[in-house]
């Protein structure tokens, strides 16, 4: 909602603030010109310096003059508290200081918000050795009333969010320290952007118009605020409305006393004639019928009576049809806006089932990403180890492959133990020959003949006992091996396997990242969108109370003007 006079306020206000900016600049080049502040400086005579600087204050109406070093430290001042104190953090001082005059408005610990200019004392080789710098409060109260009393709108300067300056008053006591709303500092301290719309101060209504201040650097430091009354506003418009039909009957009345006086000086008929159309037209009967007597003077008269009679029909029907298109217009609009209303109520609703669901899903969408990433370690534990257990079988095979060379190698030696048993047992068969052709004396021969053989069968037998176990082991650890071989194969396919699996689970964490941060940008965005809608309802809101005023105020008039009784305009 935007009201003109707000914004000139506003406007006007921002001029003041410049005019500000400009006298603090052009009273700090005029110190810097004055031969004799500029001597007690270069002779440090701080106690004559002091008093020079204060008769600019008296003479200007500016707060505080100060002279610094190159350093921000006060020298000399208007005021003797001022010495000491560091001015080395504002912006104006540091222009200066490299050497160009500024003006901004700066933030203060004591004053929350003062306009400082600052202009460079140079010595003859143009170098700087001090800053003089003017110092203009804006939390005096004096300079925001005649504003006030210029712009007839409500003014405030807040520091950041709080209030240090404002015309509005309740029960005598200004609303300094109190705090502008959190969607309006949000809108212009967060945002640096303009609000228009309508605040809520006291119990009233207000159209307001709030602007960012910004210091130096760009930096927004507080806000101005102009605001007209809605109540005020339609009180303004019913006042004019009223005292317009009071000058009309105030015309009417006048101009029938001088008609009634005129006429009974010149002839009674005429003026009785005149008479009773004025009481028809004190009882709104504006649409009597008049007729020209005469030619002369009266005639005139009558001819402007006639006129007069039509002009205030013409006006008064001009104004009945014009409250019919109000009133017909603020209906419509006041219905619109009660749609308008109660759609973005409904918007909001959905807006905030929306928002749940979002954050639901956020939630499910992180519970996700976690088990994603917990899976994906466990995928890195397994891939891990399944290249230890292929590792460790490849190990296992070059085992087995050295136990089969080496019961091969054992196999060969068998059958060499078991040749030499069989040619020990034809040595025995044929020491037993060579026994019995010896006779009796080769018993003992015999005899020894005798257990060679059965020595040599046991170890045939032992070794061909051996040789079928050892044959049995070979082929156990071919089978095995075989088997080992089956494995370390299907180990590897594991590895494979469990390398894929790693990639795709990795593949799905960082998929279930993205969503996440997607998500939280929906969630954010959808919490702008929830407070824009919110906002329009209000504002919805408020807009179909005002057009119901209208309205009223519409038919208000319409029930005034229709107390008139009009001729027939064709």
């Amino acid at each position: 909602m935007y009201n003109a006079a707000t914004a000139s306020a506003l406007n006007y206000l921002n001029r003041k603030v410049d005019d500000f900016k400009a006298g603090t600049l052009q009273t700090a080049n005029i110190i810097v010109s004055d031969t004799e502040a500029m001597n007690n400086l270069s002779r440090n005579d701080y106690s004559g310096l002091q008093k020079k600087l204060q008769q600019y204050v008296d003479t200007t109406k500016c707060d505080a003059v100060s002279i610094s070093d190159t350093k921000g430290n006060i020298i000399a001042s208007s005021g003797k508290d001022l010495v000491g104190k560091s001015i080395a953090g504002k912006i104006s001082f540091q222009k200066a200081v490299s050497g160009n005059s500024a003006a901004f408005v700066e933030e203060d610990s004591d004053a929350k918000l003062i306009v400082m200019g600052s202009v460079p004392v140079t010595d003859f080789s143009k170098n700087v050795f001090a800053v003089v710098s003017v110092t203009i409060k804006l939390n005096d109260t004096r300079f925001i009333d005649n504003l006030k009393a210029d712009t007839g709108t409500e003014l405030t300067i807040f520091a950041g969010d709080e209030r240090i300056n404002t015309s509005i008053v309740q029960d005598g006591k200004r609303l300094i320290g109190t705090k502008v709303s959190e969607t309006v500092a949000k809108k212009i301290l967060t945002e640096k952007q303009t609000y228009i719309g309508v605040a809520d101060i006291l119990g009233k209504k207000y159209i307001s118009l709030y602007k960012p201040i910004f210091d130096g650097n760009s930096k927004v430091i507080g806000i101005i605020f102009s605001g007209v009354s809605n109540q005020e506003k339609n009180d303004s418009v019913r006042s004019i409305i009223i005292n317009m039909l009071i000058s009309m009957a105030v015309i009417i009345i006048v101009s029938m006393a001088s008609l009634i006086f005129i006429i009974r000086k010149t002839i009674k008929k005429p003026i009785n004639k005149l008479i009773a159309v004025a009481r028809q037209f004190a009882d709104g009967k504006l649409d009597a019928d008049i007729r020209v007597p005469s030619k002369d003077e009266i005639g005139a008269l009558y001819g402007t009576f006639i006129e007069m009679s039509d002009k205030l029909n013409h006006v008064l029907s001009s104004i009945n049809a014009a409250t019919d298109q109000v009133a017909m217009g603020s209906k419509q609009i006041a219905g619109t806006s009660m749609n308008l209303s109660q759609g973005a109520t409904e918007q909001a609703s959905a807006i905030e089932q929306l928002t749940a669901s979002i954050e639901q899903i956020t939630a499910q969408a992180n519970a996700n990403a976690e088990s994603a990433d917990q899976a994906n370690r466990l995928s890195e534990t397994a891939k891990i180890k399944s290249v230890e257990g292929s590792e460790q079988m490849e190990s296992m095979i070059r085992a087995m492959d050295e136990i089969n060379a080496s019961s091969n190698n054992i196999s060969k030696i068998i059958k060499v133990i078991d040749d030499i048993a069989f040619q020990t047992n034809i040595l025995s068969l044929n020491a037993a020959v060579e026994a019995a052709r010896a006779g009796q004396y080769g018993k003992g021969f015999a005899v020894v003949a005798e257990e060679v053989k059965n020595l040599a069968e046991s170890c045939a037998n032992a070794a061909k006992n051996t040789s079928d176990m050892i044959e049995a082991s070979i082929a156990n650890v071919r089978s095995g091996t075989a088997v080992a071989r089956r494995t370390d194969a299907s180990l590897k396919e594991i590895l494979s396997a469990a390398s894929s699996l790693a990639d795709i689970i990795n593949s799905i964490k960082v998929a279930s990242d993205e969503q996440l941060i997607g998500l939280r940008q929906v969630n954010e965005g959808i919490s702008q969108v929830s407070q824009v809608v919110q906002t329009n309802s209000a504002t919805a809101e408020e807009s179909a109370a005002a057009s119901e005023e209208l309205q009223s105020q519409a038919e208000l008039l319409k029930t005034q003007v229709a107390s008139f009784r009009l001729k027939e305009i064709f």
